[in-house]
């Protein structure tokens, strides 16, 4: 008798656990999509880079259920600019062209290139749009004032830089072509003209001022 107890309670707890986890596409009312390359609210993928995108299945009540990953279609609205690729519980979207490559397309709107991520589970539909922004990542030579020029090796993140400074890491903005870099004090705002050349102002302390310019000699491997 203790036997067949113990194997019914272990049927029905078999049973139990096939039913959690057999969610079909029609228990997914809602997707979303995550990624660490979303900058507050902002998904930007430099050229000739890849993030990965998430994917998270609700139910009517907004719990978190699990999904067929299979089933989950994943389409970029301009592969000219981003390309996508499944990944199963997400994808890697890849940034392909950015504003230099269509500059005379995009400069009278002052808009980076981009394109919709249409993601479809079932009768689930979401989309986001990723802007491809410029590669700056690799060793500039940056020549400030009159002082002797430098090799910085710059890392980069969506929108935000980062380089090894003389008094650590130090970080810095990239928006369309406008970057931004600050170091002890020293604010230096400018522009990049092409993909491997930039130029701009710096101001410091003590109201002292100037300009700078900066060369791409070796992109990351």
């Amino acid at each position: 008798m203790r036997t067949r107890s113990f194997l019914c309670l272990l049927t029905v707890l078999t049973l139990l656990m096939c039913a959690c986890s057999s969610n079909s596409a029609s228990d997914v009312e809602k997707i979303e999509l995550w990624s660490s390359g979303i900058t507050n609210g902002d998904y930007a993928v430099p050229k000739n880079r890849s993030i990965i995108i998430g994917i998270i299945g609700r139910d009517k009540a907004g719990n978190s259920v699990g999904m067929d990953f299979s089933k989950i279609e994943w389409k970029s609205s301009d592969n000219k600019f981003l390309a996508v690729q499944p990944l199963g519980e997400g994808c890697l979207v890849t940034g392909l062209r950015d504003w230099f490559d269509y500059k005379d397309e995009y400069r009278a709107y002052g808009e980076e290139p981009s394109a919709k991520l249409n993601v479809t589970y079932g009768s689930a539909h979401t989309e986001i749009t990723i802007k491809v922004i410029i590669n700056i990542a690799g060793t500039w030579n940056v020549a400030v004032g009159d002082q002797s020029s430098k090799e910085l090796e710059f890392g980069q993140q969506g929108r935000s830089i980062t380089y090894a400074g003389s008094s650590g890491e130090q970080k810095g903005t990239l928006n369309g072509t406008k970057v931004s870099v600050q170091q002890l004090g020293v604010n230096m705002t400018g522009y990049l003209s092409s993909h491997t050349e930039a130029s701009g102002t710096y101001t410091g302390p003590y109201d002292t001022y100037g300009s700078w310019k900066a060369k791409l000699t070796q992109q990351p491997k």
